[in-house]
C-alpha cells in the first residue's frame, strides 16, 4: 500500500549550499535559514551529522554506540536544542528595549567610549581597545560597541532589558515541530533563586545588555528575531513540513504561516 508524501520547505541547493561551508566535515557548529515571512525553514544544518539511511535499514548496536559516543555528539541537534550566550547578536534586543524603554532616542549622543566601563572595581573592556569615542544608538549599534550600552544597562535594568527580549522570543520555544530547548533569559527573579536575593547586584545587566553572562538561545531562536526585524515585527513560527499529499495527490495537510 503505497504511503503518504511529505513535502518540507527545505530548499535543496541552499541546504546542500550551507552543507559545504562546513569544512572540514568533522567541524561542529549550526546554521538556520528562514524565510522571513512565513517562518519556512529553508536550510537546517547541524554538524557533525550522520546517515539517516543507516537507522532506515536498522542500525546495528556497535554502529550507534560509535555514534552515541563520539565527543563532538552527531546526533545532537545544533540548531534547536543547543542554547548557547547570543554574544553581540543580543544588541538587536537590547537597542530595542533602550528605544521601547525610552531611555534614549536614535540620535542622542552618550559620553565617549575609551575603551572600558567601570563598575566598582571591575573594569568591563569594549571590543575595539582604543574606544569609539561618542556614539548615538544608531552609531553604537552599527559599531557594536560595548561601552555604548554598558553605560545605558544599569539605566534600563535586568527586567527591562528581560521583557523586551522574551517580547522577541526567547526564553522559550518557537512551537517548530521537532524537539527544541527554551533557552534561558535571566532576570531578577532568577538571579534571586540561583544566587539568593542578597547574592547578585544590578551591575549584572552591563554583561547582559551585550549577550554575555547567563542568557542563552538557539540558533533557531535567534533566526526567528532576525526575521522579525526583517518583515516589520511578526514573530513566525518555524515550519519544516509543507504539504503531506496521498497517493492519488491529493492534499491531506497543508501548513499556514
Amino acid at each position: 500500500v503505497p504511503g503518504n508524501d511529505v513535502y518540507l520547505t527545505i530548499d535543496f541547493e541552499l541546504q546542500q549550499a550551507i552543507e559545504t561551508l562546513f569544512w572540514p566535515a568533522d567541524r561542529a557548529g549550526a546554521a538556520v535559514v528562514l524565510d522571513v515571512h512565513t517562518g519556512e525553514l529553508l536550510a537546517a544544518v547541524s554538524k557533525p551529522g550522520y546517515d539517516l539511511n543507516r537507522f532506515a535499514v536498522g542500525i546495528s548496536p556497535a554502529e550507534y554506540e560509535v555514534l552515541r559516543s563520539d565527543p563532538l555528539t552527531p546526533l545532537f541537534n545544533r540548531y534547536a536544542v543547543a542554547a548557547y550566550p547570543p554574544g553581540s547578536t543580543f544588541k538587536i534586543i537590547s537597542a530595542a528595549a533602550l528605544l521601547d524603554n525610552r531611555i534614549v532616542t536614535p540620535n542622542q549622543y552618550r559620553p565617549g567610549c575609551p575603551g572600558w566601563y567601570q563598575v566598582g572595581n571591575r573594569q568591563f573592556r569594549c571590543h575595539k581597545e582604543q574606544g569609539h569615542g561618542s556614539l548615538n544608538l544608531l552609531g553604537g549599534f552599527e559599531q557594536s560597541c560595548d561601552v555604548y550600552f554598558y553605560q545605558l544597562a544599569r539605566v534600563l535594568g535586568i527586567d527591562r532589558l528581560a521583557a523586551t527580549a522574551r517580547q522577541m522570543g526567547l526564553g522559550a520555544r518557537t512551537g517548530f515541530a521537532l524537539p527544541e530547548d527554551d533557552g534561558l533569559i535571566p532576570d531578577s527573579a532568577y538571579y534571586d533563586r540561583v544566587l539568593g536575593p542578597r547574592g547578585w547586584t544590578p551591575a549584572v545587566a552591563v554583561i547582559a545588555i551585550i549577550g554575555q553572562g547567563e542568557g542563552l538561545v538557539t540558533p533557531l531562536q535567534l533566526a526567528r528575531v532576525a526575521a522579525a526585524v526583517a518583515n516589520g515585527g511578526n514573530l513566525m513560527v518555524p515550519q519544516i513540513v509543507q504539504r503531506v499529499v496521498d497517493a492519488r495527490g491529493r492534499t491531506l495537510r497543508a501548513e499556514r504561516p
